[in-house]
């Protein structure tokens, strides 16, 4: 899996390298990011979705380029069989992002990484204790923004972080 994005991340990273329009960021903006995860990747075998993933980013552009900002999201799975059963996930982190000119100023595509923690709880049995590994979070991610007017639009990302795919709201201020 790691070698896909690696390899989804290596491609855009070709094809927008040759694309020389005027640039669609600024130094300066605000964007504001609030989504849900469609590929969740914190339940599997044994358990369900309780709360879909859902997250908030927050990115500033330091210049025309690269965008600076945090993360955070959280996803609830249960475990099948057990009512009151199953495990919290909350992520909080710094992201950074490199923007590329693509042609359109309502289009930004961007790529970057995430550094931060992956909080994990469990509740359940007193009797029981389930593992609950809270840990340093890093993944990358690839991403893009759509406008629909010069504050609002849509955006889609690409990464292994709280979800696979992650769609949502993007406000511009």
């Amino acid at each position: 899996m790691k070698k896909l994005f690696a390899s989804v991340i290596m491609c855009a990273l070709f094809i927008f390298s040759f694309s020389t329009a005027q640039a669609q960021y600024e130094q300066g903006q605000l964007d504001v990011n609030l989504g849900v995860g469609l590929l969740p990747t914190f339940y599997g075998s044994g358990t369900t979705q309780a709360i879909p993933p859902v997250g908030l980013s927050v990115d500033y552009g330091v210049s025309d380029k690269i965008s600076i900002g945090g993360y955070a999201a959280y996803a609830s799975t249960k475990i099948d069989g057990f009512d009151d059963w199953g495990y919290n996930y909350t992520i909080i982190g710094v992201r950074g992002a490199y923007h590329f000119d693509v042609g359109s100023e309502k289009f930004d595509t961007y790529a970057g990484g995430l550094l931060g923690y992956n909080i994990v709880s469990f509740s359940g049995d007193d009797s029981f204790t389930g593992a609950a590994a809270s840990a340093a979070a890093f993944s990358v991610f690839l991403g893009g923004r759509y406008r629909f007017t010069d504050n609002l639009g849509a955006f889609a990302e690409l990464g292994y972080g709280i979800s696979v795919l992650q769609l949502g709201l993007n406000l511009k201020f």
